[in-house]
This record gives C-alpha cells, structure tokens and sequence, in this order.
C-alpha cells in the first residue's frame, strides 16, 4: 500500500514538472516572436528614410509655419521708469480708456509702439479690447512721427483739444469742477460739460454709501483717471465673481497706481469685493476709492 501511495507521488511530480516545461516552452517562443517584431521596426523606418526628399518634406514644410504664428511679448514697463510718459492719446485711435489699457499692461511711449514687430503688435492686439485697432488706425507710422519729436495732423488738433479724446483726458478736471459751460464754448461742448458733471455727481452720491466723509474732489480725481472707460456700462463696472477682473485690477490701479505688491495688491482687491458684496453692480469709481481710503493713499490718486 505504501508503494502504491508513493508510486502515484511521483506520477504527479511528473505531470508538473512537464507542465512547468511545456509553459515554459511556450512562453519562450511568445518572447522570441515579440523581439522579432520589434527588432523588425527599424527597418520600416530606414525604408522611409530611404525615400526621395521631397516625398517626405511635406509635413515638416507644414510644421515650419507654425512660429510665425506665435506672439512674441515686446518690451513693457512696470512703470513710466524711463522719463516722462508719452500722451499717447496724440495717437489717433486711442483714446483715454486704451491708454489706460496700455499704460496698464506697461505701455508708456511712442518708441516703443514704433518699434513692435508684427508678433510684438499680435501680443499687444490680444491684451486690447478693441483687436485689430494698431493696424487699422495705424498706430506705429503715427508713434514713429511723435517720437522723433515730429507732430501729425491728429496729434495738433488734439493740442488745440479738438479730438474727442483730447476733450475727455486734459480738461476733464475742468469740465467737472464747472457750473456750467465755458466761455466761447460750443453747444456740443456745452452738453459734454453737463454729461461730465451729471457722471461726477452720481459717482460721489455712490461713493457716499460707504464713506459719507470722502472729498468730492478725490471722487472727481478717480473720475478723471478712468475717463471714457465710464461710457461703458461694462467697463464702470467691477465683476468680482470674475477672477480675469480682480487680476486686472490688482496688476493695474492697486499695483501701478497705489504702489502695491503683488501679494498686497490681491488681498486688497479682495477685501473690498466683501466689503461691497451687498451691491450687485460695483462702480468702478467707488471701487477705486475704496481700495485707495483702505491703503491710505487717497492723496496719491
């Protein structure tokens, strides 16, 4: 009986060791077939590196235009560091609200728009909120004039502040500290002064809410700062619920205007968004005061 038991043991031995062969067996030939198919590769690609030139330029003649594409950022200031700024309003298509735009995104000479490239002017045209403009009003033949002290026909009517623009930016202080029109003015300047004094009234009754001690002659400054960006509903407006809006404010009026760092800039732009979280629409202009009075620096605005 012991023999029987023992005899069958090794039966089994056996079987597994022939099971343990045959799997390896054929897991070897599996092994061999992938190398085979791998070292075979190489041989497709020397076949196709083998073919005429221009068969396979094609692709790589397609791939070539993609740089030309791409936007190249040009020189920019953190602030008007090198002289005075240029009025880039002597430009003809910009106006008050573009030039904040520019000197926001650190824009501040006539040099610097004549010597854009065509991907430096694609990197400017993608930070405007009126694309195309540089070329359409032809900004760069006009800045190269100006900044080798030269003079346009637009840049001396602007002097003489007959251009809208030149309307708004210089003698918007004057506009809203008038009672009424000035004298010799015209009819179309005598509404302009009316609008710009209504605009400044509604401004100060707002700011009013939050601080009913602020100087109506800071409000009017803030007023003038923005200039015709408040014609827009938009653009008088600030979205908090907008993270593009809150990083614009922070780099633009808290960074270049009050002097705040980066890490201030942000925490201020937050804590007014509390402060005016009741109100559903957030006047720019009361924005601005708020975060200014919150710095202490309503006498640098």
């Amino acid at each position: 009986m012991v023999w029987l038991i023992l005899h069958q043991w090794i039966l089994l031995l056996l079987a597994f060791l022939l099971g343990l062969l045959i799997g390896w067996w054929i897991w070897y030939r599996r092994e061999r077939e992938t190398v085979t198919e791998v070292q075979s590769e190489p041989q497709t690609i020397v076949a196709a590196a083998a073919l005429p030139e221009q068969e396979i330029a094609a692709e790589p003649v397609a791939l070539a235009d993609v740089p030309t594409m791409q936007e190249t950022r040009p020189r920019l200031y953190d602030t008007a560091s090198d002289g005075p700024a240029d009025d880039l309003k002597k430009i003809s298509g910009i106006g008050p609200k573009l030039e904040g735009l520019l000197n926001d995104t650190g824009v501040y000479y006539f040099r610097q728009i004549r010597d854009w490239t065509p991907a430096e002017v694609a990197w400017i045209d993608s930070k405007l909120q009126f694309p195309g403009r540089i070329e359409r009003d032809k900004w760069q033949a006009q800045a190269a004039i100006l900044a080798d002290g030269g003079d346009t026909d637009f840049a001396s009517r602007y002097a003489k502040g007959e251009t809208p623009s030149s309307y708004q930016g210089s003698q918007i202080d004057t506009l809203i500290g008038s009672t009424g029109a000035a004298a010799g003015a015209t009819k179309a300047s005598s509404a302009e002064n009316a609008g710009a004094v209504d605009r400044a009234s509604k401004y100060i009754a707002d700011v009013h809410r939050y601080d009913p001690d602020a100087e109506e002659d800071i409000i009017r400054r803030i007023v003038n700062h923005l200039g015709i960006a408040l014609q827009s509903r938009d653009a008088s407006l600030v979205a908090c619920s907008d993270k593009a809006e809150r990083d614009q404010v922070a780099n633009g009026f808290c960074a270049k205007k009050l002097g705040m760092d980066a890490e201030t800039a942000q925490r201020a732009v937050e804590e007014v968004c509390q402060s005016m979280k009741a109100d559903r629409n957030k006047q720019r202009v009361t924005f601005y005061y708020l975060l200014a009075k919150n710095a202490g620096k309503l006498d640098s605005i």
